[in-house]
């Protein structure tokens, strides 16, 4: 029997050997036959006013955390678990005996997915003795050794060097302890608590652990010590006043924080005291509940999910999605480095300044990176008159995505829009007459002001005002007002671009020095054609060099101004090299640019992004270096037809057949098949009306009724012969096809468009090409070329796992592994 200890008796934490040792028990019970993945998956699941949290290891490992209240095992959790492709549970923690966290666990277990390895909870000290506790005590009562009650700083090993610690039980942690038998909620103070670890990124799971709230024990302090920052929790009972006190806030500071509570659940959860704790003015955090809580507690500020929420991580960063809509949000581990945006990065593209619902409800506005690279938003201060607010999460911007933050995230009351963040609640406000809003870095440099009213752009009641360029100055003529209704009513076009936004880019700037060469100053870059990736007929242009000598352009993301020969080199970051040229009698170098196929993938140039162009020559007599450089060249692109389409047909080697999998172990063979193919283009592709086929008798006419089939540019897309996850091992596959098959041995696969013309293809055999059960034939991430693709020393057998308890390896519809 477990009992609690008193203060002077903490739990010492397990060793770095007896974790060893257990990491040897659990490969001799069979884990070792695992594959490894390079992605954990952490399911917050939508219960109501309840818990159950499952959690996918990056090794395969599955863990269920609580199981909602008695019926949302059957109701809920089960079903949730089949649609995510989950089979097999290897773990069950019952965080303490209460029925809204452990009433759904015992119809998991006995619908087909008891543990294999493992049920723990916090053991039989002060049990209770109500049914749900004896169903679930039955559930894992067969084999004996099933039921088990974990030691303090227990690592239960996931895979791929990711674990699930237990920090906390029966009111010990590791390194003190405090006495349940002295608080007002014994039960809830004895809960057990476990952080998962996959690299950087760090998990709190607290069940409904206590902090010191309305009259209970602090248990919260001593487990945030212990721990320190990690980038997300789910908090501590619900949101309940009983937990998340300040010093754990504190000690924790995460990016992200989650509640899982009921809709207009009685009991005030997530309380306005635990959401204002969790965002303040000086360490604003995301939050996200699985609903609107209580509706009538007077709370606000954090985001109504509507729903289940799904954490995926790399270890490295971390992305939160919710399976009510397609919008999602990324954040940096806080132990990785990010770039801090500077000015002319970031774009307030959108801003509605005065709703037609409530104003304290339904402000909001929406940011664009417009760099080339990512970006990290930590420290970003957000202003509005004297109301401001600095972020604390880590939130990432990929190149050309956007942000909505306002004021309130719950979509009942704010004019149903979701937003990525919420304004600490009642503190910020967007004036409706006279106003601005000014985006800050860290160190106080400002990145861009908005202004409305008398000395900006108009506000009107129930319209947002959207940005007709973000590369331009956001004046009042920059502004207009929107012109499309969203399902809130009101008009605009949250995280998406407005019906008037161009890609219109400003004229190319030229920037840092030329250096005198041996004919004169210097030689001038310059273009001609357009900077329109559509057009795709730029010339780039080099004059006042030296005569018939041979040089080179080269471009990247970022300026520099660092000597480098007889000149300055202009161009910073990763450079990448077109083909050398000979300039002419007069020292002009010229060079057509294909933008739609770049010296590296990585320089693809894409609408909205915007390189630095310098060129590289040779000058003999001009210096003791015998070569020189031209000043530099900044060119922001734009899209003429971002709708895509206005590109042409398509061309042979516009689409590449980039993996397949030929022979699936996970699942039957052939719905385990898959191809995946890239778009190489800047415009979307639609294959409807093309086919798939083989050098014999295998045919496949592509057909989804009229509504397209999309590659979209720059992307890939799955095709398989199932869409269904449960028979094709849970890849997410765009199109299904039929009447062709994947042979394991010697086969074609043909691309062919609407008039027979081959976009793609490549005859495989064995053992030229490398086929084997269960690992896709995946090309080289650094060779994504139709011409090339038919050479077999370019392709490999992919390394990562599939995921989502699918053993076979491959990245299906992600950028592959590069080949050894």
């Amino acid at each position: 029997m477990i009992r609690y200890r008193v203060p002077t008796e903490p739990w010492p934490p397990i060793t770095m050997l007896t974790r060893r040792l257990l990491l040897i028990l659990a490969l001799a019970w069979g884990l070792q036959g695992v594959a490894l993945s390079q992605e954990m998956r952490i399911h917050v699941i939508d219960v109501d006013q309840g818990l159950a949290v499952l959690v996918e290891g990056p090794g395969g490992i599955n863990v269920l955390f609580d199981g909602g209240n008695p019926g949302d095992g059957s109701g809920i959790v089960r079903p949730y678990l089949q649609s995510q492709g989950i089979s097999t549970l290897h773990y069950g923690v019952a965080s303490h005996w209460h029925s809204d966290h452990m009433g759904g666990l015992d119809e998991v277990f006995n619908a087909g997915f008891k543990p294999t390895i493992q049920a723990y909870d916090r053991g039989d000290y002060q049990r209770p003795t109500y049914s749900e506790i004896t169903q679930y005590l039955n559930s894992v009562a067969n084999p004996s050794n099933l039921r088990a009650t974990p030691p303090l700083g227990l690592a239960v090993w996931l895979g791929n060097n990711a674990e699930m610690e237990f920090v906390a039980l029966n009111g010990d942690w590791v390194g003190g302890s405090a006495d349940p038998g002295q608080s007002a909620q014994f039960e809830n103070s004895s809960s057990i608590v476990c952080v998962v670890r996959f690299g950087d990124f760090e998990l709190y799971i607290g069940g409904d652990c206590t902090g010191g709230g309305n009259s209970t024990v602090n248990v919260e302090s001593g487990i945030g010590a212990y721990i320190g920052q990690i980038e997300a929790v789910i908090s501590g009972h619900h949101g309940s006043n009983t937990s998340s006190n300040g010093t754990f806030v504190g000690a924790t500071s995460p990016s992200l924080v989650l509640h899982s509570a009921g809709q207009a659940n009685p009991y005030g959860h997530p309380t306005k005291t635990v959401t204002n704790r969790w965002n303040t003015i000086g360490y604003s955090r995301v939050q996200w509940c699985t609903s609107d809580g209580d509706t009538g507690n007077g709370s606000g500020g954090y985001i109504s999910a509507g729903g289940h929420i799904l954490i995926t991580t790399d270890g490295n960063s971390f992305t939160v999605s919710r399976n009510g809509g397609t919008e999602s949000v990324r954040f940096a581990c806080f132990e990785q480095a990010g770039t801090t945006p500077s000015v002319g990065d970031l774009a307030i593209t959108e801003v509605l300044v005065d709703p037609s619902v409530s104003d304290a409800y339904g402000e909001w506005f929406e940011v664009l990176n417009i760099a080339t690279g990512e970006l990290d938003l930590g420290g970003l201060k957000v202003e509005s008159g004297n109301d401001w607010y600095k972020l604390a999460s880590r939130l990432l911007l990929a190149p050309g995505e956007r942000l909505v933050l306002g004021v309130d995230g719950k979509d009942y009351r704010n004019g149903d829009v979701f937003l990525a963040h919420g304004a600490p609640w009642e503190t910020f406000t967007l004036a409706n007459g006279d106003g601005s809003l000014t985006l800050s870095e860290p160190s106080g440099a400002v990145l861009e002001t908005v202004t409305w009213g008398s000395s900006g752009f108009p506000v009107s009641t129930g319209v947002s005002a959207e940005r007709i360029n973000p590369f331009t100055a956001p004046d009042a003529t920059n502004f207009s007002d929107a012109d499309a209704a969203w399902s809130g009513g009101d008009l605009g076009s949250p995280w998406a671009a407005g019906s008037q936004e161009t890609d219109e880019c400003p004229t190319p700037i030229s920037y840092c020095i030329s250096s005198a060469n041996s004919v004169g100053a210097g030689a001038i870059m310059g273009y001609g054609g357009s900077v329109d990736i559509n057009a795709n007929d730029l010339v780039l242009t080099s004059n006042f060099g030296t005569p018939n000598q041979y040089g080179i352009f080269f471009y990247g993301s970022d300026q520099a101004g660092a000597p480098f020969g007889d000149g300055f080199r202009c161009v910073g970051g990763q450079l990448f090299r077109f083909t050398p040229i000979q300039m002419d009698a007069s020292g002009l170098a010229t060079f057509p640019v294909d933008l739609s196929s770049p010296p590296q993938p990585t320089g693809q140039v894409l609408a909205d992004s915007t390189w630095n162009f310098q060129f590289w020559y040779r000058d003999p007599p001009g210096g003791p270096a015998g070569y020189n450089l031209s000043d530099g060249l900044s060119i922001t692109f734009c899209d003429s037809d971002p709708g895509g389409g206005g590109g042409g047909e398509p061309q042979p080697g516009d689409l590449v057949i980039t993996e397949f999998l030929a022979a699936p172990s996970y699942s039957n063979d052939p719905n385990g098949e898959w191809i995946e193919i890239f778009n190489i283009t800047t415009a979307d592709i639609d294959m409807e009306g093309w086919a798939i086929r083989d050098n014999l008798l295998d045919y496949h006419a592509i057909d989804n009724g009229g509504a397209g089939v999309i590659v979209p540019a720059w992307d890939y897309i799955v095709l398989g012969r199932s869409q269904d996850q449960g028979q094709n091992g849970g890849v997410d596959v765009d199109y299904a096809y039929n009447f062709f098959t994947l042979d394991t041995s010697s086969d074609a696969i043909i691309i062919q468009d609407g008039q027979g013309t081959e976009i793609d293809r490549v005859d495989y055999a064995t053992p030229f090409f490398p086929i084997a059960p269960g690992r896709s034939t995946s090309l080289d991430w650094g060779i994504v070329d139709w011409q090339l693709n038919d050479n077999p020393s370019y392709w490999c057998l992919s390394e990562s796992a599939i995921g989502g308890g699918n053993t076979d390896t491959g990245t299906p519809g992600e950028h592959n592994d590069m080949c050894p």
